[in-house]
């Protein structure tokens, strides 16, 4: 099955300033990408770019990209029900459940394969699926249907912890070390993070009562590559792998845009994180003055701390220089 719909397009840059802040939108909000925008999870033509990048990372080795700790098996089964419910709901053309008496199926038809589970939504086995790694759980087998990684959070007694996460788009992060943290811990080495933190518990636990969220992250990136892991594959080049390095004599820079939804589980609580990436070329924006002038204004607001943190300090000045240039003027 093939999807020809152009991916949604979202501009957080649009006030000219680089902030971080919670940024929470009722997932209900239109940000001029119809229906899309009210989808929980997203499909478009790009598929099969990240579904095939999803089986490289388990190629390599799953638990690099694929992490668990402390994740119930009441929590485990409540995140099969939600992102069914949701997938079969919001694409009923690409996912169908059949319910039999002690089981229950979900055909994928992106991808040809029949997910199996019982009647308590425990994963017992893939059809049709010719992987050379089988599917390790439900979330292995779900997540490698999606265009988003998957996070999840348990909230226990006022504390917070990462239960699970299959990331296989990471930007410069890795699954292995923030699995069992903290949201305060998880988020550390993001300068600015200080109001959010101590909002923290608060805002967890608004998502058991409120619905879903959708909010936004960007940065800059001089390639389009889902997975930026900061530990390079074997046989990659760490320098290049790691990327971020401006070149003006043949630029190339990419907004890398992760679209991040959060909803709250009530009956186990716990949090579902979606994380969406979409790359934007800067160059396609030459004939759009309004929306350079937004890029380059944002890239100066940024702080120290947000230039080092981001990759841009050596190239900051480059960026804005060309940016300003007569090849996109």
């Amino acid at each position: 099955m093939n999807i020809h719909n152009e991916p949604a397009f979202y501009f957080p840059l649009a006030n000219g300033k680089y902030e971080v802040t919670a940024g929470l939108n009722r997932l209900s909000q239109d940000f001029g990408n119809g229906a899309v925008d009210q989808h929980l999870l997203q499909f478009d033509k790009t598929f099969p770019e990240y579904r095939k990048n999803k089986l490289v990372c388990r190629k390599e080795r799953l638990s690099k990209y694929y992490q668990e700790k402390k994740y119930t098996p009441d929590a485990k089964n409540a995140i099969s029900r939600f992102l069914i419910r949701h997938l079969c709901t919001e694409h009923p053309d690409k996912f169908i459940k059949t319910q039999h008496n002690q089981s229950l199926q979900l055909e994928c038809l992106l991808t040809g394969e029949r997910l199996h589970f019982n009647r308590a939504y425990e994963f017992t086995r893939a059809s049709n699926s010719n992987l050379k790694i089988p599917y390790t759980s439900a979330l292995d087998a779900l997540a490698c249907q999606l265009q988003e990684d998957i996070a999840i959070v348990q909230l226990s007694n006022s504390e917070d912890y990462l239960c699970a996460l299959h990331l296989c788009s990471p930007n410069h992060w890795g699954a292995e070390s923030k699995i069992g943290k903290t949201f305060i811990e998880m988020h550390n080495p993001v300068p600015h993070m200080d109001k959010i933190n101590q909002q923290s518990d608060n805002m967890l636990q608004a998502f058991m009562r409120r619905g879903s969220y959708a909010r936004f992250a960007w940065g800059l990136a001089t390639d389009n590559r889902l997975n930026h892991h900061l530990q390079a594959p074997a046989g990659f080049d760490t320098q290049s792998w790691i990327g971020r390095s401006f070149d003006i004599n043949k630029p190339e820079l990419w907004i890398r845009l992760e679209r991040q939804t959060l909803s709250g589980i009530q009956e186990t609580n716990i949090i579902l994180f979606t994380i969406r990436t979409y790359f934007y070329n800067v160059y396609d924006f030459r004939q759009q003055k309004l929306k350079l002038e937004q890029i380059s204004s944002a890239i100066s607001s940024m702080s120290r701390q947000s230039l080092a943190y981001k990759g841009l300090q050596q190239s900051k000045n480059d960026i804005l220089d060309w940016l300003q240039s007569d090849d996109m003027t």
